[in-house]
């Protein structure tokens, strides 16, 4: 296990951890039930954009917009975590992860930017299409995948930091194993039948931040229990410390 951190780090990543963990949930969840065509829309392709008369509902598009974009914060900001609770010797892991995972926050904060202020408005009235669609070889779903793709990096990086105990190769396998749907993330703008791959980033994905919150409760309760109290006796006027 290369990773040792204090008790405010250790903290930090916990509530980041689950954060990400979260809002990832919330957003797989609302890409299913998009999928499965449960909030009454279609899904859109460069043929068919969305418009009033797909039944496309706004707020439910919306939901999405912010739980990806939360998603995409709560990532890094548990990166910055890791990066700070790195032992010297594989810091330069996490340091890696950490820039690509900035890049994945700023291209994708762009893209649900432009969605929330562009897109989601014109959603109640007009057709969106072209380049400002969402459809699968629009510009905005290339950026979207750009933006996924860093975080594949970022994933497959941070994953070589741990090692060790269960909870550690626990997190580094799903870790490794989001990063699998790299070539996957890309291929999405030449072939549009490479979505499915999505399936597997969302369980591995969210495993991935559910192990990595496991993982860094099993840090504080493992040092919480290592801590021995001591006691003060005042014994002819001197101190004395010892051990229960």
């Amino acid at each position: 296990m290369e990773i040792q951190p204090s008790s405010s780090v250790r903290r930090f990543c916990i509530w980041s951890a689950a954060s990400s963990f979260t809002f990832s949930l919330l957003y797989i969840t609302g890409q299913v039930a998009k999928w499965l065509d449960l909030f009454g829309f279609e899904i859109a392709t460069a043929q068919a954009p969305y418009t009033t008369g797909t039944g496309y509902m706004v707020n439910e598009y919306m939901v999405l917009l912010l739980s990806a974009l939360l998603q995409a914060i709560t990532f890094t900001i548990l990166i910055i975590g890791i990066y700070h609770c790195t032992t010297k010797e594989k810091k330069i892991w996490s340091h890696v992860a950490l820039v690509f995972a900035l890049i994945y926050t700023v291209l994708i904060s762009i893209n649900y930017c432009l969605q929330f202020t562009f897109i989601v408005p014109y959603l109640a009235t007009l057709y969106v299409e072209g380049d400002f669609s969402t459809a699968l070889d629009s510009l905005l779903y290339s950026v979207n995948m750009l933006g996924y793709s860093f975080l594949s990096l970022s994933v497959f990086f941070v994953a070589f930091i741990f090692s060790g105990e269960k909870p550690a190769r626990l997190a580094q396998g799903f870790l490794f194993a989001n990063s699998l749907t790299l070539p996957f993330l890309i291929l999405q703008n030449f072939y549009p039948i490479s979505v499915w791959p999505s399936v597997w980033w969302a369980i591995t994905f969210l495993g991935s931040t559910f192990s990595l919150l496991v993982f860094f409760i099993k840090i504080a309760t493992k040092t919480s229990q290592a801590k021995v109290p001591k006691q003060i006796i005042m014994l002819d006027k001197r101190i004395i410390y010892h051990n229960n």
